[in-house]
């Protein structure tokens, strides 16, 4: 193996690590190694060894007719005089597209040019009509105009993907889940992919803001500083925390805790240490997610410690601290909660001992597997579920929920 190969390989693996979070077998798009029909990832890495991001066309996007999330047909010749930015998403993922979308709002908030579109396809053609795309845009950043969230059909979705060199599979075979690319694409004004960057390589971001100012800057007359200066404005913690689409995540228990008087609770980590929620740590959550994560949740939220001022990170905090902080009239609760039957029999019976409650050590909340796509998934009282056999089995999506409601036994390996 060469050492061009050694190094390519390597960065690959760490691709496919970000899809083994989501319980995803290897990804398809590894099938070729070299020629037209090479994968996106090869190109991504053969480029950033090359040094050479912008410099040249790769291929020519694939002609697609899709509708987006306001109803209005977009075809890629729509698209003709403007650069724009695509990812593969599916909007009840609640593991690498959440992280991937955190990643386009960033994009969205530090590229402001007017000119420049952002484009998510669906690779869940089933599930994500007009109304549950429109649902996921305004979850994240309703205000958004030049982001258009397509949805896709099964057989033109399989040739966008195979244009577009990546792997994008609904779940046909019920024992996978989608199978779809975590990287970015950047295409010029001419319809011309130019590059791909990968979500989870915070460099590689950093590389795609500048290509994209390039390209706006070679098609437009807004200089490239100008996304710059609009992405700084925000002023306020709430415009910030709005911006960021911080609600996007913490509002859905199976992707992030909520913050509702979530202020002085105490938390078990995932490293099994037990920590208070103070100021202090929502500020080190903000900037290095990754270093305090609450038992129970995926390492998903990207750091903003590269993306805020100081004056726009103590702002952030403080609106933080104040959605954290309880309420005169809020009731002491058990955060995260581990079990959803103690859970529900404390609904039914609201006049156990408050003091007994708040002073109680909270149980962590859990992650367990789909039996049917075998991502992780989180069991509390909110999550998918179906009891087999007098036990209670989690799910992902409605659609491993039906497979498994079929068939049981299939994907639990009974006689």
């Amino acid at each position: 193996m060469t050492g061009k190969s050694t190094v390519w390989l390597a960065g690959a693996l760490g691709v496919l690590a970000l899809c083994a979070v989501a319980g995803l077998p290897l990804l398809r798009s590894m099938r070729d190694s070299s020629g037209p029909g090479a994968p996106a990832e090869q190109y991504a890495y053969r480029q950033r060894n090359n040094d050479a991001q912008s410099a040249s066309v790769l291929w020519q996007a694939p002609t697609f007719s899709f509708t987006d999330q306001q109803g209005h047909t977009l075809s890629n010749t729509d698209l003709v005089g403007r650069v724009w930015i695509a990812d593969f998403i599916y909007t009840t993922c609640t593991s690498v597209c959440p992280a991937i979308t955190a990643k386009m709002v960033l994009l969205q908030r530090r590229l402001s040019d007017e000119n420049l579109r952002f484009v998510s396809f669906s690779v869940d053609p089933e599930h994500d009509t007009k109304e549950a795309l429109t649902q996921y845009a305004n979850s994240w950043r309703p205000e958004e105009e030049r982001w258009l969230l397509l949805h896709t059909e099964k057989d033109t979705l399989a040739r966008l993907a195979d244009g577009m060199h990546v792997a994008t599979e609904p779940t046909q075979d019920p024992v996978n889940p989608i199978l779809h690319s975590s990287f970015f694409f950047l295409v010029d004004a001419k319809g011309a992919v130019r590059s791909m960057y990968d979500s989870n390589d915070s460099a590689a971001l950093d590389r795609l803001v500048a290509d994209a100012k390039q390209l706006l800057a070679s098609s437009n007359s807004k200089p490239p500083g100008a996304s710059a200066t609009a992405a700084s404005a925000a002023v306020s913690g709430q415009a910030l925390f709005m911006a960021l689409a911080c609600n996007a995540c913490h509002t859905n228990s199976k992707v992030a805790p909520s913050l509702t008087g979530l202020l002085g609770t105490s938390v078990q980590l995932a490293s099994g240490e037990k920590t208070t929620i103070d100021e202090a740590y929502i500020r080190n959550s903000i900037v290095a997610p990754g270093s305090q994560l609450v038992s129970g949740y995926l390492g998903l939220m990207p750091s903003y410690q590269d993306q805020l001022s100081g004056q726009e990170l103590d702002q952030l905090v403080a609106y933080v601290v104040s959605l954290s902080s309880p309420k005169p009239d809020q009731k002491p609760t058990l955060r995260p909660e581990a079990n959803p039957a103690a859970s529900s029999n404390a609904s039914r019976n609201p006049s156990r001992n408050a003091s007994a409650t708040a002073s109680a050590s909270p149980a962590p909340a859990v992650l367990t597997t789909d039996p049917v796509c075998k991502m992780q998934v989180r069991a509390d009282q909110e999550a998918l579920h179906s009891d087999f056999d007098g036990k209670r089995y989690y799910f992902c999506s409605p659609t491993c929920r039906d497979h498994f409601a079929q068939d049981p036994k299939k994907y639990l390996a009974l006689p």
